[in-house]
């Protein structure tokens, strides 16, 4: 999330839509760090775990923070993903097996040994070309469990970035990852901003579409019926 009080606009950064670019990028802007702080606060007071990554903020939850004048006069905007595609890079980021150190073994031993333990797991899952019906119910568990945005959601949603429980918009501009550099020229247009969109941690893998079968995408279809509805997306577009 970034907030810039000078250029009064409002990034919230959806999961695995480009938004580690997009944070870099206006990152100079930051100026709302005293909201990432309150929030963090309430997240540790609330439950041994985050409820959601400080950078993953959503709106439903900043709006409770913020004044209400800023949050009504400032310029909010995300990006969403086809949700095929979002669900090929989320089950690429969440099951990547990472290089265990002295510091992990030393700071989080009991879970080290539990990652360890399902290393060769994380390994098989994250070397899929082909998801069935089961790995999509997995992914959905997964997510819902261990990164729930908003508290009792049922599960993790890209519209969560968009609208409230209700069913209304809280954001003033929805980009697309499939056009973020146009869109993003849009919005810098809007705020008067003279920078550029670099393209930073993106994963070299076959084309979303080559992971799915007939069965998993009509369960992608299903489990995330929200976000295509929402978002006007279909398996080809």
């Amino acid at each position: 999330m970034i907030i810039s009080h000078e250029h009064k606009f409002i990034l919230f950064c959806n999961p695995k839509t480009g938004s580690t670019s997009l944070e870099k990028t206006l990152e100079k802007y930051q100026e709302g760090e005293e909201f990432n702080q309150g929030i963090r606060q309430f997240s540790n007071a609330s439950s041994s775990s985050m409820l959601f990554p400080n950078k993953h903020i959503p709106p439903l939850l900043l709006k409770a923070w913020l004044p209400q004048e800023i949050w009504d006069s400032y310029f909010k905007f995300v990006f969403v993903r086809n949700p095929w595609d979002w669900v090929v890079s989320e089950w690429k980021y969440h099951f990547k097996p990472r290089q265990v150190g002295v510091n992990d073994l030393i700071h989080h031993p009991v879970a080290t040994a539990r990652y360890i333990k399902h290393h060769r797991r994380i390994k098989a899952l994250n070397s899929k070309k082909s998801f069935t019906q089961d790995d999509i119910n997995y992914l959905f568990a997964h997510l819902k469990q261990f990164f729930p945005v908003i508290p009792n959601a049922s599960g993790l949603y890209q519209s969560n970035y968009v609208f409230d429980l209700n069913g209304d918009r809280l954001v003033d501009f929805v980009g697309r990852f499939e056009t973020i550099q146009d869109d993003f020229a849009a919005i810098k247009d809007k705020l008067g901003l003279d920078i550029s969109l670099p393209h930073l941690n993106s994963t070299k893998r076959d084309t979303y579409k080559s992971y799915f079968t007939e069965d998993s995408k009509q369960r992608v279809a299903e489990l995330w019926e929200r976000d295509i509805a929402n978002f006007n997306y279909s398996f080809d577009a």
